[in-house]
């Protein structure tokens, strides 16, 4: 700046701008000044700014104006004459100065860690002049208005490392990234803008720390750190902490300890008010306290690891505080947020709610799991494992348990009496028996020994059920829980009665059944109803019926008729079965019920009986009020029955079965089609398996005359390890539990050729042979025993998924079937009550013969169905009711297309979204199979895209339903139209569709883009940023904040020089986005466009403008890319009579091996590829489109000359994926002439391949 005396139009514009380049200046005598023409251009209606007074900082020199471009600390740029500006030097912070600025320029960002750094070396702390408007820190100021209830406070002995010294009278608010305020655009400009300004600051101070004496890791989440409004406030956020029952868990504990240690340097960045203090007290010796004048709008940090601080803010004045840390060393453990267990209610409020029963907010929940199994199962876990595998728990009968060759004929025909065929058996270990800790259970010696060793066994798996429960020794000493256990004596009883092994005193009582179940309440001294249940297979899961029974919810306004006993809370069901000679087997030889080839081949048509197995069960239940989501699964339903006069007394009987089946799914209110997995009884035999399939069949299968479209999936544990006998409904229903729990249907092992004498006809069924995902969180998994007594049972199962990629738990993907998951659960919801889930039954079910006539399976029928439809058309916010139409013999609805010529929509049934209709595939054209009624998958629905119909936005379409009656085959089209009664259905839905920015900006998450008032600008949607520091921004664009209608540019990267088309709005955007580069603080403004079925992005910064479009005509063009054009790219052409099929023909040069895959629009990351590297047509699925195509390619041998017709044909996604990529070969009219053959000898002869078929 030229001192007074010299004349200012002397100096040079380059002199001026030498002088005062990027330094702070103070603007002087200067009259309201014009706001930037791109400010003009996006608000017409902004006034002058009032810039007199005012400091800030220079940003650059505009050379056609002559003027210096001011930016002040408020947060507005405006071009200045260098005459109106001087150099402005703040004062010390004590005096309500600050040391340096927040750089708004990069040459000045070069500068500023240094600056940084030299301050907190020598004076430790460093005051920095943040820039920002005040309408944004106004808008903090409202957020915290708005989230008033959340104020909160540490625990008061932990206070001081976070509050400072003195922290009464104050409170905080943690702010998180998954904060739900984070999607609304108010906050943009408020605290999140002010929690971007420290983790910019951040950057700054990364680089420096090591100058310090230590190496950063991260900065800690921010809290609002502010003043109580008054002590009743401050005592009700304490009120927590006074509770006696309140206990600080050791993982608090440490990670308290752990930011104590490694905090270094703190940031406090005063957002709103001023007039505060805040008192720094080093603990260096001989260093007075530092006093600072806490401003407006100023970054103070400081080195907390040497100052402590106090601080006191002034009337509302608050501060957004956060923390640099060190690196942890060797040992120490991360630090856990303080807002983790908000964050935790919020994912447990996303838990799916089991169903209820009834009009009780009661359910019977199994909340722990424990087993004995063959195959070394000693627990869930391993029973999973097995599961889940396929493996085969079988084995040839050892000599530890008895010699078997003494007892063994290979022939079953000429078998000697005494003899028994078989030889194979699924036993446990010996040391899974014979292993007894006795003094465990204060059993003496002598008594222990007269125990049934499957009774023993049972001791110890009983009491690892419940302390998986989570019930100690303690706990249980007076507690009220029911047992009943599937059992009866086994041989042991004989031979020990025999004297095998001596007289023994009390040996009658030890092996007496009912002895088996008493012994654990005796044991730990628990109360509670006892049973036993012997019922020949079918024992187990009869005995979990008739504990289901003492403990089944009673509803409100249901009559009580219990006489046995109260409600029972607590339930204890389990089976067992063990063997210690070969009577039994020789017995069943006998009766030539067992396999031959020693396995359970269920559903295989090689199944001539079954294969004994031991096994040892049981599953804690509990009635739970409300949502318990420590639960694995809920036992919604059983039921029990018997055969009556059958054939014989061992013969199964269909329509029992099909009783017992209807009646369980009428109690538990389910629908024959909400079952997915069906655990079979299946124990191998060429009667049996067939009657069971058919029972299910005809149960299953339809409703109100609706057949059902998704396949019941149908296993038996029986083939894995064989028929536990007495346990065998316990090893089913624990099965469901596990199946639920990962939401996956595990193999049927041993199936080769499908027992001939099931019936599939037009039965949508699947005999699993390998590990099946159910695409759901939820399930219903239902389990069938039969005894050959004639008792039937059932139960049916609801779970959710808790470990897997489906996983509904807010913790961990790996599932814990330990104690720990209960008492995470109950820590975490011991400070609330659950609510009480609403009913889904009207009436009471107290009589089943109520469910008779017009009712069917599950709940009542529908006298008449109303059809709606949803969509994209009204954001999915409303649903319009379709019309029955006699002329067109459908039902209709009409809807009009918006601006960007694609609207999405499904149909609903009854308003209910749990009936859905919906297509097999995401965004899908009429040809699409039609599924549903039922939940329909995220995405899954028809789009109407006019630029592939040639319909412009602003089109009419007609959407027609129809459902026919004989054939229960859906189908779904539409047209366009200019009908009357379309015009009127389109006319009532009004809504205007919104665009959202999402990017690295917004974290990736939308907010709106303003959409522009100007004339003659309708569709326009504008939004204004700027260039962070990382010089670099990316983002893309979401109709009416949907992630399956982005908008995008058609690849990630561009070539030299090209336009990337403008792609949308649909959900194939992957990882395609657009980048855009500055320097750090340059204002971009983002303008896009819709209109008339045209989309168009223009990026208008200081470099220009660039604007995108996208093409008229279809949404996606299909290319070949192979070896015949370099890997190029090569256009398919759609057929003209045949929606969704492309071809491409290409006659080939060469005789070799050709390969090709397909690609949309040019992009690696759509790619339609075979599941193996050069496959055969008809070999392999068609796979994508997806990024996952890298040496995937379909092979074909050419010879010279001959044609080439590839066809794609998108119509077979959802019927057969082989046929979707297929070829021809077209041999030439003319053999051409081999070179050095004689003319007149034979014509070389080609291969005769049939080119159709291969």
């Amino acid at each position: 700046m030229p001192d007074s005396g010299e004349e200012p139009a002397e100096a040079t514009e380059k002199d001026q701008w030498t002088e005062l380049d990027f330094r702070l200046v103070e603007i002087v005598n200067q009259e309201p000044v014009d706001p930037l023409p791109e400010v003009l251009e996006a608000n017409p209606g902004a006034q002058k700014l009032e810039v007199d007074g005012k400091r800030g900082q220079v940003l650059s020199w505009i050379e056609e104006q002559g003027k210096y471009l001011v930016e002040t600390f408020d947060g507005d740029q405006a071009p200045v004459p260098w005459d109106h500006l001087r150099e402005y030097e703040p004062p010390d912070p004590e005096a309500g100065g600050f040391h340096v600025a927040m750089p708004r320029s990069d040459f000045r960002a070069e500068y500023f860690p240094m600056e940084l750094a030299e301050a907190l070396e020598s004076k430790l702390y460093c005051v920095i002049q943040a820039t920002s408007t005040p309408g944004a820190r106004k808008s903090a100021a409202r957020n915290l208005v708005e989230r008033e209830e959340k104020w909160t406070r540490i625990m008061p002995d932990m206070e001081p490392a976070y509050m400072g010294q003195n922290p009464g009278g104050k409170k905080i608010l943690w702010l998180s990234h998954s904060d739900e305020h984070d999607d609304d655009p108010s906050v943009e400009h408020g605290l999140a803008e002010a929690d971007r300004v420290l983790t910019t600051l951040s950057g700054f101070l990364g680089p420096i720390c090591p100058s310090l004496g230590f190496e950063a890791i991260h900065r800690t989440n921010a809290f609002v750190h502010a003043r109580c409004s008054s002590r009743g406030e401050e005592e009700e956020l304490l009120e927590a902490f006074w509770e006696p029952t309140y206990k600080i868990t050791a993982e608090e504990m440490q990670a308290h300890l752990s930011f104590k240690y490694r905090r270094k340097l703190c940031m406090m960045y005063f957002v709103n008010g001023s007039g505060g203090t805040l008192t720094l007290h080093p603990s260096y010796k001989g260093w007075d306290d530092i006093k600072i004048s806490c401003q407006e709008n100023q970054i103070v940090v400081f080195r907390h690891d040497i100052c402590d601080y106090t601080f006191w803010p002034e009337g509302k004045q608050f501060c957004v505080q956060a923390w640099i840390l060190r690196a942890p060393q060797a040992g120490e453990v991360g630090i856990s947020s303080a807002d983790k267990t908000d964050r935790y209610n919020e994912a447990i409020d996303m838990i799916p709610d089991g169903p209820g029963y009834g009009t009780s907010p009661e359910s019977v929940d199994c909340m722990s799991l424990a087993c004995r199994y063959p195959g070394v199962v000693w627990a869930p876990e391993d029973y999973w494992n097995l599961l889940s595998v396929g493996c085969d728990g079988g084995l040839k009968i050892p000599n530890s348990r008895w010699d078997h060759d003494l007892y063994y004929d290979p022939n079953p025909e000429t078998m000697t009496p005494g003899k028994a065929y078989a030889q194979h058996f699924g036993m446990l270990e010996i040391d899974a028996l014979a292993n007894f800790e006795s003094t465990f259970f204060g059993i003496p010696e002598d008594e222990a020994e007269c125990i049934d060793p499957p009774c023993r066994v049972m001791l110890e798996v009983g009491y690892d059920c419940l302390y998986r429960g989570g019930w100690t020794r303690k706990k249980l000493e007076g507690s009220t829980i029911g047992t009943c256990y599937g059992t009866a004596e086994s041989e042991f009883a004989g031979m020990l009665m025999a004297g095998f092994w001596g007289a023994k005193k009390k040996a009658r009582i030890g092996l007496m059944p009912a002895m088996t179940c008493s012994r654990l309440q005796y044991c730990f001294s628990i109360k509670g109803p006892t049973s036993t249940a012997e019922t020949a297979c079918s024992s187990a899961l009869s005995a979990t019926c008739v504990m289901h029974h003492w403990m089944r919810p009673q509803m409100p306004d249901q009559f009580q008729k219990r006489t046995m006993c109260a409600q029972v809370p607590y339930g204890l069901a389990g089976g067992l079965n063990a063997a210690f000679n070969a009577n039994t087997m020789i017995g069943f030889c006998g009766a030539h019920m067992l396999s031959i080839q020693g396995r359970c081949f269920t559903f295989d048509q090689g199944g001539d009986g079954f294969l004994r197995a031991e096994g040892i069960g049981a599953m804690f239940y509990k009635t739970s009020h409300g949502e318990d989501h420590a639960r694995l699964s809920m036992l919604v339903a059983s039921q029990m029955n018997q055969d009556g006069r059958s054939a014989s007394l061992t013969a199964p009987h269909g329509p029992s079965q099909q009783e017992c089946i209807r009646y369980c799914l009428r109690e538990g209110n389910i629908l024959p089609f909400d079952v997915q997995v069906q655990e079979l009884h299946g124990t191998g035999t060429a009667l049996g398996d067939p009657i069971e399939t058919g029972s299910l069949r005809a149960t299953m299968m339809m409703l109100h005359g609706e057949v059902r479209e998704q396949p019941l999936v149908k296993t038996s544990s029986k083939s894995n390890f064989g028929h536990t006998e007495l346990n065998a409904g316990m090893c089913g229903i624990m099965k469901c539990a596990l199946l639920g729990v990962f939401c996956a249907a595990t193999a049927n092992c041993h199936i080769r050729l499908l027992n001939p004498h099931i019936d599939i006809n037009e039965y949508p069924v699947h005999f699993s042979t390998e590990l099946i995902d159910q695409n759901k969180d939820t399930a219903y998994c239902g389990v069938s025993s039969f005894g050959w007594s004639g008792c039937n049972a059932r139960g049916d199962m609801w779970s959710r998924c808790m470990g897997g990629p489906r996983n509904t738990d807010p913790g961990e993907r790996r599932m814990d079937f330990t104690e720990r998951r209960i008492f995470w659960y109950d820590s975490i919801n011991r400070l609330s009550a659950p609510p009480e889930p609403a009913s889904r039954a009207g009436p009471a079910l107290d009589d089943l013969e109520a469910y008779t006539g017009e009712y069917g399976s599950g709940c009542p029928g529908f006298e008449e169905n109303t059809f709606y439809v949803t969509g994209t058309f009204s954001g999915w916010t409303t649903m319009q009711e379709m019309e029955w139409l006699d002329d067109r013999g459908s039902y209709a609805s009409a809807f009009t297309l918006g601006e960007a010529g694609v609207e999405q929509f499904r149909i609903v049934v009854n308003k209910s979204h749990r009936y859905a209709i919906f297509p097999a595939a995401k965004m899908a054209d009429s040809s699409s199979l039609v599924l549903g009624p039922g939940t329909a998958p995220a995405g899954q629905s028809w789009a109407i895209d006019g630029r592939r119909e040639g319909a412009p936005a602003g089109t009419v379409f007609f959407v027609f339903f129809t459902l026919d009656p004989e054939s229960k085959m859906k189908r779904i089209w539409w047209e366009a139209t200019t009908d009357e009664r379309a015009l009127k259905m389109a006319a009532g839905v009004s809504f205007r569709h919104s665009y959202s920015l999402v990017g690295t900006w917004t974290v990736w998450k939308p907010v709106k883009m303003g959409a522009s008032n100007k004339e003659g600008e309708r569709g326009v949607f504008e939004v204004e940023v700027k260039i962070g520091i990382e010089r670099k921004e990316a983002f893309r664009i979401l109709r009416d904040a949907d992630s399956n209608q982005a908008i995008y540019p058609v690849r990630v990267k561009a070539e030299e020089g090209e336009q990337l088309q403008v792609k949308g709005p649909d959900h194939r955007h992957g990882d395609k986005k657009w980048e855009i580069s500055g320097k750090m603080g340059d204002v971009v403004r983002l303008r896009f466009r819709a209109w008339e079925g045209n989309l168009s992005l223009s990026v208008i910064s200081s470099k220009g403008v660039e604007t995108w479009g996208s093409e008229t005509g279809p949404a996606a063009v299909y290319y070949v890319t192979a070896t015949w054009n370099k890997y190029g790219f090569s256009a398919m052409s759609p057929d003209p009579k045949k929606e969704g099929v492309y071809t491409l023909k290409h006659r080939l040069s060469a005789q070799r091996m050709e390969a090709f895959q397909i690609v949309i629009d040019q992009d690696y990351g759509q790619v339609i590829h075979p599941e193996i590297e050069l496959a055969d047509q008809l070999l392999s699925q068609a796979f994508g489109p997806d990024g996952k195509g890298e040496g995937l390619q379909w092979g074909l041998f050419g010879m010279t000359g001959v044609e080439l017709k590839i066809t794609l044909d998108l119509n077979q996604v959802d019927i057969d994926r082989r046929k979707v990529v297929t070829w021809s070969l077209d041999a030439p009219d003319v053999i051409p002439r081999r070179e050095g053959l004689d003319p007149s000898a034979d014509a070389p002869v080609f291969p005769t391949y049939d080119y159709e078929a291969t």
